[in-house]
């Protein structure tokens, strides 16, 4: 559940306050269902009894209501990806072929229905970099972005699951901790992010290449695993479905070098990071998708302030 904190202050002198958590009014509502009062999840159509919360809450005792997810340390990271990167811009990447973690997880629940967090990252006109690019810069430049991209969603728990040239596609397993999986996925797009600006594009900008602009789009959904393909031919296992659909046309929508996340991740968030996002307007005529649970029109919303 999200809440919200009451502060009172108890003796102003000595600074000692109490501090009341409540269900965030603007998410949850009273009600009572079957006879039992509580309270009902306006977004996830979701019914918390006033019994499971109090069951709930004497095995939190004495533990952190929330703590965040371990994270890299990113200026190490981001020391030794800088390294990485001017090496491989010196000559072609060379990768032994290993096994692919995203295709096999999703092998193991072929069949399934789970929960993901999806991630979706593409460089922006990619066609005209392509045009302007000679040959050897194209084998050292895209394949570097994309194995730094890579790079940091398995450091955040997530997987790979396909490159699609100018971009790639990750998910993240939520079907057991969804808000703790939502929190690394959008701080994985958030070191992507600080990664390319900061670190990427100076370094090809040093090197006389073009830098960069991207896009990046996360949602968040029950997703189909289903296997694609031809028997003797060619096989592989693949998400399907709404919300995959939906976080393309995120990442579509979004404004160059920003982050760009659906209604659902949003709702996910914990209270703390959702202040940095704000609503994005889009037109009808753009964005005309609507919520899989509502069928109300789906709200898409981006990092404000990012630098």
């Amino acid at each position: 559940m999200d809440f919200k904190v009451d502060w009172e202050i108890i003796d102003e002198e000595r600074r000692i306050v109490k501090a009341k958590m409540v269900p965030d009014p603007d998410r949850y509502e009273r009600r009572t269902i079957n006879g039992k009062d509580g309270y009902f999840d306006k977004y996830d159509q979701f019914f918390f009894s006033d019994e499971a919360l109090a069951k709930a809450a004497k095995t939190l005792a004495s533990k952190p209501i929330y703590a965040p997810p371990a994270t890299p340390d990113l200026n190490q990271y981001f020391d030794d990806a800088k390294k990485r990167m001017a090496q491989s811009l010196e000559s072609e990447i060379q990768l032994e072929r290993e096994l692919d973690r995203g295709s096999a997880y999703l092998k193991i629940s072929s069949g399934r229905e789970l929960l993901f967090v999806v991630l979706y990252i593409d460089i922006v006109g990619s066609t005209e970099l392509s045009r302007v690019l000679s040959p050897v810069a194209q084998r050292t430049l895209i394949p570097t972005f994309l194995r730094e991209m890579t790079l940091l969603i398995d450091a955040y728990g997530g997987y790979a699951h396909k490159y699609t040239g100018d971009g790639l596609i990750a998910f993240f397993p939520a079907d057991t901790f969804w808000t703790s999986v939502t929190d690394l996925a959008i701080d994985c797009a958030v070191a992507m992010r600080l990664l390319l600006v900061h670190v990427f594009n100076p370094l090809l900008k040093s090197k006389s290449y073009p830098t960069l602009q991207f896009r990046i789009g996360v949602d968040s959904g029950e997703t189909q695993i289903v296997d694609l393909g031809a028997e003797n031919v060619k096989s592989t296992p693949d998400l399907l479905g709404y919300t995959m659909n939906i976080a393309a046309k995120i990442c579509a929508a979004c404004p160059p070098d920003k982050i760009a996340i659906g209604e659902s991740v949003f709702r996910n968030l914990h209270v703390s990071r959702k202040k940095h996002f704000e609503e994005m307007s889009l037109p009808k005529e753009r964005w005309n998708y609507l919520d899989a649970s509502t069928n109300r029109r789906y709200s898409v919303f981006v990092l404000a302030g990012s630098s």
